[in-house]
């Protein structure tokens, strides 16, 4: 079974399960165990890289612009959660595609 996790909650029940060597993918947020925070992102925020980062009225007047357009405010690396890509180094560099629309965030994939 290949396993990725969509909420930090999510992959802490898998490694509690002793699930983790299934566990392919997690979010940019899993941090908990430490272990977690090694294996491949495949959900991340679009906020996560912005330098300089932008103000929080900045960043609540963007997640409005992008909820009214019915668009999320997390993107997805499909080519990880199909096992096209490398998974075992989860620095390079990917196209991220198809942002999640805003309840999407709330799903974990197994």
């Amino acid at each position: 079974m290949r396993i990725c996790s969509f909420l930090p909650s999510a992959t802490e029940i898998v490694y509690a399960l002793g699930l983790q060597d299934q566990l392919y993918g997690v979010t940019f947020e899993c941090d908990y165990p430490a272990e977690a925070r090694h294996k491949p992102k495949v959900v991340r925020s679009l906020f996560e890289h912005i330098d300089p980062p932008l103000s929080s009225g900045a960043i609540s007047q963007m997640i409005g612009q992008r909820l009214q357009e019915g668009l999320g405010i997390y993107e997805v690396d499909l080519e990880a959660l199909q096992g096209n890509a490398r998974l075992q180094y989860p620095h390079t560099s990917r196209k991220w595609r198809s942002p999640l629309p805003s309840t999407a965030h709330n799903m974990a994939l197994a």
